[in-house]
């Protein structure tokens, strides 16, 4: 058997391969069961209390349907043992056959750092399914909307909502003295040149690793100046520049996340919006519903019922519930929204389909919940390894986790790039893909990330064609437009395999 045909049989079959491992105990199997069971009745009961306009569930009632703390469902050591025994065996055997499945040596390519490079940004990267759009804008973009815009910049109104008590994101002390001179009223375009520099280096997060608040101050500085002159609109300086980057690296696929507006003419101009663009740059263009961790779940309760009633359209696919995880955990600030797109899911009234972040920071238990919620994917999904038991049924799920290693890398969810699970995740049959978070503030892109991938851990040719594969089929277009991605995609591979398998 050659190694192109190995390599089809790994793409197509993620999880088969766990078939001629050893299985786990009786007494596991029995525990997982009704560990699963327990989780359905529990999304039931979420979706029925939600649809009826019920009260959340606390703590102490979702444990108790779930039913934590019980023999039945509480595993001993020796059991967990036995499960992570399993997966250390799979992610062995996975590895083994995937390295067989590669007609392209990584280990070579290792050995040149520019060879890495020059492989990173040909290959072909199907998909990216975590953007944020305004998280999304390198230097040039920057430049170019500031001169656009020409913000009208309220020092006062930005230092209180930097610096003032509650704000859900902060700047580091003294960052804004350099404008202090020009006033409380400055226009962008008054600044000295080097001012003006300055003020754009506040559109990227600071080097080095650095707190959540920080980085959410980084959204509120960019907002306050993107949207500062209302008679000129940035969003198409935005797409066109973030679309024509991912289209230049072998991105034909993004899912961004975005504020959707509560207005029937938007939603239903999205189709002619993202033919424009797709016509234009060559990637297809789906959107994900923003939902706000950090706000009152009763607002967001009331949002996900107007996002029901809004007319369905292809291009808005999916929710998604951003921020900060730290004081905010899946269950306390998600239960409004998913049980209540739950209920109207069973209903027939949407399709949207939900990937949540979860796993990022916070509470170890956000994946779990976040997969009782009805998530596919997860965003982030780093924690997630912490509850072998939630693992290993994400595994028999081939639950989708878009991975940010660059993002997670400077925000504190792991400590080094070598540490990051994706790779376990991959090798255990999860749907991995790899997507860039806010490529601008981050100064990275999906070369940057792939560069990552080969540089610092021991992933294979045949594991990264995988993650390029999985971002297609754990995406939540439809069959029609995957297919054609799918088949763009074989055509690209073929011909960059044609090219490196001759070097």
């Amino acid at each position: 058997m050659n190694s192109r045909f190995l390599a089809v049989i790994l793409l197509l079959s993620p999880v088969a391969h766990a078939d001629s491992l050893p299985g786990l105990p009786a007494g596991v199997e029995a525990k997982l069961a009704r560990i699963s069971q327990l989780q359905k009745d529990a999304a039931k009961a979420l979706s029925d209390r939600m649809g009826a306009g019920g009260a959340p569930f606390t703590r102490a009632e979702w444990e108790s349907l779930l039913g934590t703390g019980k023999a039945e469902t509480t595993l001993t050591a020796s059991e967990i043992q036995a499960i992570q025994k399993f997966h250390r065996g799979l992610i062995r055997f996975s590895k083994a056959q995937a390295a067989k499945a590669s007609d392209i040596d990584l280990e070579n390519l290792r050995k040149e750092p520019q060879s890495v490079q020059n492989f990173c940004r040909e290959l072909p990267k199907g998909g990216m399914l975590h953007i944020h759009p305004w998280g999304t804008l390198h230097r040039p973009a920057v430049v170019k909307i500031l001169e656009q815009v020409n913000p009208l910049i309220d020092l006062g109104k930005l230092k209180a909502s930097l610096y003032g008590a509650g704000q859900p994101g902060s700047f580091f002390p003294g960052e804004l003295d350099f404008l202090t001179p020009y006033g409380q009223l400055i226009k962008y375009s008054d600044l000295k040149a080097a001012d003006q520099r300055k003020v754009q280096d506040l559109f990227f997060l600071p080097a080095g690793s650095q707190d959540f608040k920080r980085f959410m101050g980084t959204f509120t500085f960019v907002s306050a100046l993107v949207f500062a002159n209302h008679s000129v609109d940035p969003e198409p300086f935005m797409w066109d520049a973030f679309l024509h980057d991912a289209g230049g690296l072998g991105v034909s696929y993004v899912e961004v996340t975005t504020n959707v507006r509560n207005q029937a003419p938007w939603v239903q101009g999205l189709e002619d919006w993202e033919q424009r663009l797709e016509t234009q740059h060559g990637v297809v263009i789906r959107l994900l519903a923003a939902f706000n961790r950090m706000m009152e779940p009763e607002k967001n309760r009331t949002f996900a019922r107007q996002l029901v009633a809004l007319p369905e359209s292809p291009i808005l696919v999916g929710a998604n519930l951003l921020a900060d995880e730290t004081d905010h955990p899946m269950l306390e600030k998600g239960q409004t929204i998913f049980g209540t797109l739950l209920a109207a899911r069973a209903k027939g009234q949407t399709d949207l389909r939900f990937a949540p972040h979860a796993g990022e920071l916070g509470d170890a238990r956000n994946p779990r919940d976040a997969m009782i919620m009805g998530a596919e994917r997860l965003g982030h999904g780093v924690k997630l390894g912490a509850d072998v038991v939630s693992l290993e049924l994400a595994r028999r799920q081939g639950l989708g986790v878009e991975a940010n290693l660059e993002s997670n890398l400077r925000l504190r969810a792991v400590s080094s790039m070598s540490k990051h699970p994706f790779l376990d995740y991959l090798r255990l049959g999860l749907k991995v893909s790899l997507s860039t978070d806010d490529e601008g503030m981050f100064n990275t892109d999906i070369h940057d990330e792939c560069v990552h991938a080969v540089s610092e851990t021991d992933i294979s040719y045949a594991e990264l064609k995988k993650l390029s594969y999985n971002s297609l089929d754990s995406s939540f277009a439809d069959d029609g437009t995957k297919a054609r991605l799918k088949d763009k995609l074989d055509r690209d591979f073929a011909r960059f395999e044609d090219h490196w398998e001759s070097e």
